[in-house]
């Protein structure tokens, strides 16, 4: 599909969620890939953009076959963006869930606020004013978003106990990674591995839910599995 014919949806975005049968079949198409790119997201900005992709003579497309490269090509290039026209080294670690929790969302976003104040060119609000402007982004904001889309709750799209499994073992060797080596005492590390702890305990404590107390059979597949 082209831009122009995408871009008539747009309006359509996070107003809805997908049927629960299509959402697994993605789910299990991508998931080791996604797993990946999570991975390689983080690692792109904490070391100053290494380039995790080919370049391709075609366009890159959001879903496979995707050319990642190899642990052994390291070290991986850098991404030219990153030399040329910005600075990919993070400033601050902020999470999703922080951001929008009432009790943590306006700390979180007196963080963003704080980078952002003496730039040139960047107009900050005082902090006093940012707990009333966190409160009606979140809290009285009328636009779609992803916790108000219309279908099944959100709960229902889950992970199976083997997936659970493979995301725990990503989140401890992230967490294990950054906070070794030369990432000791560093404060952008250190709250990244905080944020990391959060996770790890949030997952398993589901899988322990998903062995122990509720254990939900898979889907089986069918010859039009993946059609």
């Amino acid at each position: 599909q082209t831009f122009a014919e995408v871009s008539e949806h747009i309006y359509d975005i996070f107003t809805e969620r997908s049927p629960l049968e299509e959402w697994i079949k993605w789910r299990d198409l991508v998931f080791e890939s996604e797993l990946d790119l999570w991975g390689y997201q983080i690692d792109f900005y904490m070391e100053g953009g290494p380039q995790h992709w080919r370049d391709l003579d075609f366009n890159r497309v959001g879903h496979k076959p995707l050319y990642f490269r190899n642990e052994s090509d390291r070290p991986w290039p850098i991404d030219p963006r990153c030399t040329d026209c910005m600075d990919c080294v993070p400033a601050l670690v902020v999470t999703h869930e922080k951001l929008k929790n009432p009790t943590t969302g306006p700390d979180e976003l007196t963080k963003i606020a704080d980078v952002l104040r003496g730039k040139e060119g960047m107009t900050v609000i005082s902090e006093e004013a940012i707990p009333c402007v966190w409160n009606e982004v979140w809290a009285h904001n009328t636009a779609p978003s992803i916790d108000g889309r219309a279908g099944l709750d959100k709960g229902d799209y889950g992970f199976t106990s083997a997936q659970m499994e493979e995301i725990l073992i990503k989140l401890e060797e992230m967490k294990s990674k950054y906070s070794s080596g030369v990432w000791v005492g560093q404060q952008i590390a250190v709250d990244l591995v905080s944020a990391f702890d959060t996770y790890i305990a949030e997952v398993t404590e589901e899988l322990d839910y998903q062995t122990n107390v509720n254990p939900a059979p898979t889907p089986p597949t069918d010859p039009s599995y993946y059609q």
